[in-house]
């Protein structure tokens, strides 16, 4: 039915895969657990705007993914 929206989801997924894959050697077991934590906050809070508990604006926390990375780096 929509055809032409393939073409932007190819693009969005194969862009984060090739990122994901060349940093794969820069980030150590313990910054992948905490990167993930993160991120199962950030898809909570989506929910919780599905839900209309809280308005959180999620588009705002989304660098929030690589505190950790830096945290780690610094204190590590």
């Amino acid at each position: 039915m929509y055809p032409f929206s393939t073409l932007p989801v190819f693009v969005y997924q194969g862009s984060i895969s090739l990122a994901a894959s060349a940093i794969k050697d820069y980030l150590s077991p313990d910054i992948i657990r905490e990167m993930s934590a993160v991120g199962s906050f950030l898809v909570a809070a989506i929910g919780y705007n599905f839900l209309g508990v809280k308005e959180i604006r999620v588009a705002n926390l989304i660098p929030a993914i690589f505190i950790p990375w830096l945290y780690m780096g610094i204190a590590g």
